[in-house]
């Protein structure tokens, strides 16, 4: 059964008592990763109201799009949702309401049209100011009924415009009322209007919104986007437990907790620089004279190969009998004593590898990591520390696997590869991470499940929305 997930707050505080059945994953406000750590699968939909930005991170777009190519359908109305679906629209995100077709069409264009500050959900996201899509939705409407006149609505939507989100109020109605140059009477009588016919258009959208993805029949989806791994988004899979990538998720175990997964990893790279074009016919070959001297071993001739590949491609320089001064920045002092020539090369070859700069080689990994028998077992992990992590954002919405102290994980890790503290960026890069600082965003991730299994304590706060 598809399922439906639903980022509200002070757009819709009683929406637990609103929402249709079919929608099981009622959440708090999107912030950056939520997206990314969301257990949404193809078919299911996301359905984005309210979201965080100023505190905490705004949802990126790349994070809606990476959901979208999943096959998971995103709705967006009201506030953040109706930024974002404005913005994405052409890719795909569908946007519903007033306040996205103003986005949209650009009638509306600044941001902070839907932005307020409001208390936390323990106080049922009070509102502590008022958003201004609401107050010129109000006056609007009054302009329409002749209450109002259209000068008179623009003078007071100006005066709070020109104003920090923060601060606008319906107090504030009279105070930019007479600034404009209405006189005081008329001012006063302007903020009781906007008192009693107040227009709570947030509100009507997320209600719309709401209906309209959860409709029997919602329309047809779009088809699913085309996303670019990129360097970004390969950091924010790993700092967020992407479920959605529970191929991923699985593949980072295994990068963790496999103790043979150094030694897959190597034969991973040699065997893709072994087979490039042009270099895989000189395989076994002298590569050159004095430094790797007379035919190789048939064990070496992929090593060989992709050596050679290293020194046609310019990435190595072998001139003489001594290693290139490059090979001292991946290697340690203690290797360069006691492993021989081709083992320094390999070891240069294997940590310095990426598929593109800052990238990994997680495409290359994954259906290799799928083969292994370990890879039931890093599946098991992975689940369970998503799962972990979401009970945790329930005790303590703020709660980000990524905070984990370094001081904690990183002798963890030392213990689980049996390395030294100095040699742990080498160890991440023996396992395919970009660096140590990609591993202990992984090792942040399953930590909990792997070692304790419990949630961290929870404190409240004022929030900002849009």
């Amino acid at each position: 059964m598809n399922r439906t997930y639903f980022f509200v707050g002070p757009s819709l505080p009683d929406a637990a008592g609103l929402v249709d059945p079919s929608v099981v994953g009622l959440r708090p406000p999107v912030g950056s990763g939520d997206l990314l750590a969301l257990p949404a699968e193809p078919g299911d939909s996301v359905v984005i109201a309210d979201g965080y930005f100023h505190h905490v991170r705004a949802v990126r777009h790349k994070e809606i799009l990476a959901l979208m190519a999943r096959g998971v359908r995103v709705w967006g109305g009201a506030s953040m949702g109706a930024l974002r679906a404005a913005e994405l629209a052409p890719f795909g995100m569908t946007g519903v309401g007033r306040i996205f077709e103003g986005f949209r069409d650009g009638t509306l264009e600044a941001d902070d049209e839907v932005t307020l500050v409001h208390a936390p959900a323990e106080e049922g996201y009070r509102r502590l100011s008022e958003p201004l899509v609401n107050l010129r939705a109000t006056l609007t409407r009054a302009v329409t009924g002749g209450r109002c006149t259209p000068e008179e609505a623009e003078a007071v939507v100006t005066g709070l415009a020109g104003m920090p989100y923060q601060n606008r109020a319906l107090g504030q109605v009279a105070v930019v009322a007479r600034r404009a140059g209405i006189d005081p009477l008329r001012a006063g009588e302007l903020a009781d209007l906007c008192r009693r016919d107040y227009v709570d258009l947030k509100r009507a959208d997320t209600l719309e919104l709401l209906a309209a993805a959860t409709a029997p029949d919602p329309g047809p989806a779009p088809p699913p986007v085309r996303v670019n791994e990129t360097i970004h988004l390969h950091q924010w899979r790993v700092a967020h437990g992407d479920p959605g990538g529970a191929a991923h998720g699985a593949l980072r175990v295994c990068q963790l907790l496999d103790p043979e997964y150094p030694r897959v990893h190597e034969q991973l790279v040699i065997r893709f620089l072994a087979g490039c074009a042009g270099c895989a016919r000189a395989a076994g070959e002298r590569v050159v004279p004095g430094l790797l001297a007379g035919p190789a071993r048939e064990a070496d001739r992929g090593v060989d190969a992709a050596i050679l590949h290293a020194e046609h491609t310019g990435i190595l320089r072998l001139g003489g009998a001594g290693l290139p001064s490059c090979v001292d920045r991946w290697t340690s002092a203690e290797e360069r004593r006691t492993l021989g020539v081709r083992e320094l090369l390999t070891a240069f070859l294997v940590r310095s590898f990426r598929l593109r700069p800052g990238l990994p080689p997680d495409a290359l990994a994954l259906p290799v990591v799928r083969a292994r028998p370990f890879h039931r077992e890093a599946e098991r992990v992975w689940r369970r520390a998503a799962e972990l992590n979401r009970l945790a954002r329930t005790v303590r919405p703020e709660f980000e696997p990524g905070r984990l102290p370094a001081r904690v994980v990183l002798p963890w890790l030392a213990e689980l590869w049996h390395r030294a503290p100095d040699d742990l960026e080498l160890a991440a890069l023996d396992r395919g991470f970009a660096d140590l600082r990609h591993a202990l965003d992984a090792a942040r991730t399953v930590y909990l499940a792997v070692r304790h299994g419990g949630p961290a304590p929870h404190r409240a706060g004022e929030a900002a929305t849009g």
